[in-house]
């Protein structure tokens, strides 16, 4: 089981505007795979593209202006962004579905969920709404920490009212129940129960005011995992978060020849944290130039090893993007 857990830190020595319109060509993951540059040329092959990301200046001249769009032509992602390329979403964030359908409505304070944010089903109706906290943590999407406000079925009969009622959670396509329990004034209380269909395994787990009190998942070989605090734990670097950043500035070398030639941008590459905390998989999916691309590749693939993620009890690999910027002052 790979669940996706997008994290970005940002290397910066200084941050360039972009000073024109860019168009970038993506896969549903995240890849990179073209961009349409403002003077018309193109880079790459954007027939494998699930959808664009088109990246403008904001007429107050502070912020980017995002609009993603499915390859069919309708609205996928619209929001304000704090940085070019890679997107620091800050304000409200509009999703779709596919149909046109919207799909949510997402407030972010430099690029973490913080406060409301709503949902709906594939038929336009409610669904729920969960409140983060304003800590800017970056785990919080990952572990789950919000507060449930208030939720209802496709039909839109309410089941959670002012944080009280049954919690009933859905697999992406909304097809499957994955959990469900009681929620007492917008936290898990009593027992829950759920799948974790990647690891093959079901749960039960018992709240208290929304601390987990105990949980056990077992699997299909019938192998029992016991734990408490929490259902998910993100990979840490040893030392934290802060503690990578400083890894990667200590450890990155501006490359003499790119240096001299003033060539800078940013890099952005994915990696996987294995189930042992190993750093595998090392990928550049936003390419800028090959010397630059190549620190950054080395830099990450030399990363000592991490404490792993674990979902009910279980490690996991899971994947990170992370944008380095090489820029000159």
């Amino acid at each position: 089981m790979k669940p996706l857990f997008t994290f970005f830190i940002l290397v910066l020595f200084a941050c360039p505007a972009l000073a024109q319109v860019t168009t970038f060509y993506l896969k549903n993951d995240g890849t990179y795979v073209g961009v349409l540059n403002d003077n018309g040329t193109v880079e790459g092959d954007t027939s494998r593209a699930d959808y664009t990301r088109r990246i403008e200046p904001h007429p107050d001249g502070n912020m980017f202006i995002v609009t993603e769009t499915f390859v069919h032509g309708k609205t996928r992602r619209v929001g304000r962004s704090l940085t070019p390329q890679v997107p620091s979403f800050e304000g409200d964030v509009l999703t779709y579905y596919p149909s046109g359908i919207k799909k949510g409505v997402y407030h972010y304070t430099r690029n973490q969920k913080t406060g409301d944010q709503t949902d709906y089903y594939p038929n336009g109706k409610f669904y729920r709404t969960v409140v983060y906290p304003d800590n800017l943590d970056p785990s919080n999407e990952f572990n789950h920490n919000y507060l449930i406000k208030a939720t209802a079925d496709s039909l839109g009969i309410a089941q959670v009212v002012d944080g009280k009622g049954l919690y009933i959670d859905y697999d992406s396509k909304f097809k499957k129940v994955i959990v469900s329990g009681q929620v007492l004034n917008g936290k898990k209380d009593g027992e829950w129960t759920g799948t974790e269909e990647g690891l093959h395994s079901t749960y039960k787990e018992k709240y208290s005011n929304g601390i987990l009190i105990s949980g056990e998942s077992v699997n299909t070989n019938g192998q029992t995992f016991k734990y408490a605090g929490a259902h998910n734990t993100s990979p840490q670097f040893k030392g934290g978060t802060q503690a990578f950043g400083r890894y990667l500035s200590e450890n990155l070398t501006y490359p003499i020849l790119a240096r001299k030639e003033k060539t800078q941008g940013r890099v952005l590459l994915s990696f996987v944290i294995e189930k042992d905390g190993s750093v595998t998989d090392v990928k550049v999916t936003r390419h800028v130039n090959p010397l630059l691309d190549e620190e950054a590749l080395r830099v990450i693939s030399n990363s000592p090893k991490w404490v792993p993620a674990t979902v009910a009890g279980q490690a996991v690999s899971v994947q990170y993007s992370v944008p380095v910027n090489f820029a000159l002052k």
